[in-house]
């Protein structure tokens, strides 16, 4: 073979190396692609599934809460008696829970501490090292 021959087989090899390896990318990117859409459209039933689950969920309550309330009438309580007490400890469960949120999510928790401590104590090492003007 000549050194022609070489260089034209070995442009001939890289060229098609090259467009195995774009080929390829196109592969993993359509492939990338239809596995982000299967993982919504899982995300979206059990986003549903979930929500339908809440709906069944609330509804089991109110039926329990209303078994409660005649069941505490049955016992002898007044009716406005028998619904004012478990609403009563809702309402605290309620208050608590509203509580507890309010803290999770209050400004102050909701940023990112150990960052800004961080950045704090790195601008101050910038200030003592940066020079001075005299």
């Amino acid at each position: 073979m000549t050194a022609a021959t070489d260089e034209t087989s070995l442009t001939g090899l890289l060229s098609n190396a090259v467009a195995a390896a774009r080929r390829l990318a196109g592969s993993e990117a359509e492939l990338a692609a239809a596995e982000l859409a299967l993982a919504r459209r899982r995300a979206a039933q059990g986003l549903a599934l979930a929500i339908g689950a809440l709906i069944l969920g609330l509804a089991a309550v109110a039926l329990g809460l209303a078994a409660l309330v005649l069941g505490l009438v049955a016992l002898g309580l007044p009716p406005w008696l028998a619904a004012a007490l478990p609403c009563a400890v809702l309402a605290l469960g309620a208050a608590l829970m509203a509580g507890a949120a309010r803290r999770c999510l209050s400004f102050a928790g909701l940023l990112p501490g150990r960052l800004i401590d961080r950045l704090r104590s790195l601008s101050e090492v910038l200030d003592e090292r940066s020079p001075r003007d005299a």
